[in-house]
C-alpha cells in the first residue's frame, strides 16, 4: 500500500479584513479539523510506515486548538469546551509516541557521529517502549470513531456563527475581529520575552508563547498589510526553530538522568524495564546534551538581541496596533 501524502494546513488563503469572521472562522477550522480527521486513523493504524503521521497529527491538532481560541467565541460553550476536551486527548495520546519517534531519530544521529559507541540496546528499548506509546492512539481512535468524530466535526463547522450572543460579534468583519484578537497574544508574547531566559523554564515558556503568536498570525495575517506575513512570520519560525534546538537538548538531557536513575524498573508506559546499559554511559549522554543544551541557549541569547526584539516588537506594534 502506497503511503498516504503529507497534508498541510498553515495559511487561511483568500481571506480579506472586510470578509465577515463567520465565513474564515468556518474556513479556519475546517481546514484545520479536516486534518485532524484525515492524520487521526494514519497515526493509529499506519504508523510504522511513516512518523510524519503522528508528528503531523500533533501539529494539527496544535493549530486546531490555535483557531478553536482565536474563533472560539462564535460557537456556544458548549461546543467549544467539548471539542477542545477531544483535541486536547488527541494531543496527549500522541505524545509520548512523538516523544519515542524523536529519541530514535536522535540515536541514529548520534550513533553516525560516535560509531565507537553502541547504542543498540538503548535503541531497542526505545522501539519497545514505542511501540507501547502507540496504544493510546489506537483507544483514542477507535473511541472516537465509535462516537461518529468525523460527523461531529462537520456538524460543529456547521453551527459556528449560529446562535452567538451578542448577535453583533457574528455581524464582524474579519478585520475588526483580528485587530482585537491579535495584540494580547503580541503582548503576551514580549512579556515571555523579558523574562530571565537564562533560565530553561523561561526559554520553554517563551517558546509556547512563540506558538502562539506564530499560528495566530497563520489564521489572522489576511486581516494586515502583508509584511505580516512576508517579514515577521520568517523571524517567528526562526525563534521558534532555534527554541526548538534548546528543548530538544533539555528534554533528551533530562531522559538520559531519568534512565539512569530508573535502571531496571518499568517504564510508565508498558512493562518494560529501563535500557541494559550501565547508567554510568546514560549519564555521559546526559552530560553531552546538557553541553549541547548550554551552547544552544548561548547562540540563542546571542540571536535574540536586544535590537532584535525591538525590531519585531516596533514592526508588529505598526502592523498589528500590539503596545
Amino acid at each position: 500500500m502506497a503511503k498516504s501524502p503529507i497534508k498541510k494546513a498553515k495559511w487561511i488563503d483568500g481571506t480579506a479584513p472586510d470578509q465577515p469572521v463567520v465565513d474564515v472562522a468556518r474556513h479556519a477550522l475546517a481546514s484545520r479539523l479536516e486534518l485532524v480527521c484525515y492524520y487521526l486513523p494514519l497515526a493509529a493504524e499506519r504508523w510504522q510506515e511513516e512518523i510524519e503521521y503522528v508528528h503531523q497529527l500533533r501539529v494539527i491538532t496544535r493549530r486546531s486548538v490555535a483557531a478553536l481560541d482565536t474563533f472560539g467565541h462564535l460557537v456556544s460553550n458548549r461546543r467549544r469546551e467539548w471539542l477542545g476536551r477531544r483535541l486536547k486527548k488527541i494531543r496527549r495520546a500522541a505524545g509520548e509516541a512523538r516523544d519515542c519517534d524523536v529519541q530514535l531519530e536522535r540515536l541514529a544521529a548520534w550513533s553516525a557521529h560516535h560509531p565507537d559507541r553502541d547504542v543498540t540496546a538503548l535503541a531497542e528499548w526505545v522501539c519497545e517502549r514505542r511501540r507501547c506509546a502507540q496504544q493510546p492512539i489506537v483507544a483514542r481512535q477507535q473511541k472516537l470513531a465509535a462516537k461518529d468524530f468525523d460527523r461531529r466535526i462537520e456538524k460543529f463547522i456547521a453551527h459556528v456563527g449560529r446562535k452567538v450572543k451578542p448577535k453583533k460579534l457574528a455581524q464582524q468583519d474579519f478585520g475588526m475581529a483580528a485587530r482585537l484578537a491579535l495584540p494580547p497574544i503580541v503582548d503576551e508574547f514580549f512579556t515571555a520575552g523579558s523574562a530571565d531566559l537564562n533560565r530553561v523554564e523561561q526559554l520553554h515558556q517563551f517558546r509556547i508563547a512563540g506558538k502562539r503568536l506564530r499560528y495566530a498570525i497563520e489564521l489572522l495575517e489576511g486581516a494586515f498589510p502583508s509584511q505580516l506575513r512576508k517579514d515577521v512570520y520568517p523571524e517567528v519560525e526562526n525563534l521558534q526553530a532555534m527554541l526548538g534546538t534548546v528543548n530538544d537538548h533539555a528534554t533528551a538531557a533530562n531522559r538520559y538522568r531519568h534512565w539512569a536513575e530508573a535502571a531496571g524498573q518499568s517504564s510508565p508506559v508498558c512493562d518494560t524495564p529501563t535500557p541494559a546499559v550501565p547508567p554510568a554511559l546514560l549519564l555521559d549522554w546526559a552530560d553531552e546534551e546538557q553541553a549541547a543544551l548550554d551552547h544552544s541557549r548561548i547562540e540563542f541569547a546571542q540571536w535574540w538581541s536586544d535590537d532584535r526584539a525591538e525590531s519585531l516588537r516596533q514592526q508588529l506594534s505598526r502592523l498589528a496596533g500590539s503596545k
